[in-house]
């Protein structure tokens, strides 16, 4: 009964944030704070004994909480990293109060079960890009990928998976936590990111420390023809993804609006300077002040296009939607859910 429950409220919840934004580009709070309030309601009511479910045991309510203070952690740090904007993160937050952990059967992750929701967003999100990239692509001739072969860089990002492999199979073992695919994908995507803001150390340095402690601390299982099998595919798979994430920088992201069309919350694909600031990109947008001193600026003939590039922005919203259905439909990942239909 309480599955269906919160069911019903995500369907209209995400129904509605979906809906905005795809139409005006923004997640109201009002929304993300009535997705708290309902969890913290129907959970209330259940604790209490008046809402019934004799699925759930005594730790089932910790665990609840501690897996939606890990998401907003993850929401919070993939906005820091400029991966999705606040209101995503907190849309992320609330789908993971929101989907009871009973849903979370298949491939479930100790601690951070709505990692699922993750896995089960990006997996179509990836596809999508792969079956839109090679339109993008005709459009782009020009774009060199040179770079994208570079020996260096493949050299550094074999010794980087070499390295930081084992440094994360390390902790998550001793947090007894179990990494999926996905998970070391996804870690393997962060750290770089974290690393170009860390200034005492580069990830290549680090990378370099981490194999050699692994070489001494890990030799009985690094000079074994089973790891060398597994490390190859493991890198051959891994460069593949890199590949593809990196032809994705192809993809058209900016166009020009009139500047009597900016709207609040528009990111700006270009640095606007005046006397005494300058307008930049945030993951936030422009505010209804910045639009203003825009305007100004360009009726003192102090810009010199009434042109502004502006990032094309995907909505994320109904993904975040799609991969809370696939969660409920898969009763878990996805990616799990498929592999055991194709081994039963």
């Amino acid at each position: 009964m309480t599955s269906l429950i919160f069911f019903s409220f995500i369907l209209l919840f995400g129904t509605i944030t979906s809906y905005e934004d795809i139409r005006w580009g923004r997640i109201r709070n009002k929304y993300i704070l009535s997705a708290f309030l309902f969890t913290a309601l129907i959970n209330s009511l259940m604790f209490l004994g008046v809402i019934e479910d004799h699925n759930l045991d005594e730790g089932y309510y910790l665990a609840l909480l501690i897996n939606v203070i890990i998401a907003s952690l993850v929401g919070f740090a993939l906005w820091t990293l400029n991966l999705w904007t606040p209101g995503d993160a907190k849309l992320f937050s609330a789908y993971a109060a929101l989907v009871p952990l009973t849903t979370y059967r298949q491939g479930y992750t100790q601690y951070f079960p709505s990692f699922t929701l993750l896995s089960n967003t990006f997996v179509p999100l990836f596809f999508l890009i792969l079956l839109t990239l090679p339109f993008s692509m005709s459009k782009n001739k020009d774009r060199k990928i040179k770079n994208l072969f570079d020996p260096r860089r493949l050299i550094e990002r074999i010794i980087f998976l070499f390295g930081f492999l084992w440094f994360f199979n390390a902790i998550f073992s001793f947090l007894g936590m179990q990494l999926t695919f996905l998970m070391y994908l996804l870690l393997f995507i962060t750290i770089p990111y974290i690393f170009r803001r860390i200034k005492f150390i580069s990830l290549t340095h680090a990378s370099i420390i981490l194999s050699i402690l692994r070489l001494i601390f890990d030799s009985d299982t690094v000079f074994t023809v089973e790891f060398l099998k597994f490390f190859i595919f493991l890198v051959f798979i891994f460069i593949i993804v890199m590949f593809l994430i990196g032809l994705s920088n192809f993809l058209p992201t900016t166009t020009a609006i009139n500047i009597e069309d900016l709207k609040p919350g528009m990111i700006l694909a270009e640095k606007i300077k005046s006397d005494d600031k300058i307008i930049s990109s945030t993951t936030g947008g422009i505010t209804a002040d910045e639009i203003g001193l825009i305007n100004k600026l360009y009726a003192e003939n102090k810009l010199k296009s009434n042109l502004i590039q502006i990032q094309q922005t995907l909505p994320f919203a109904p993904f975040l939607f799609l991969g809370v259905l696939l969660t409920y439909l898969c009763q878990g990942d996805l990616v799990v859910f498929l592999e055991s239909l194709f081994k039963s």
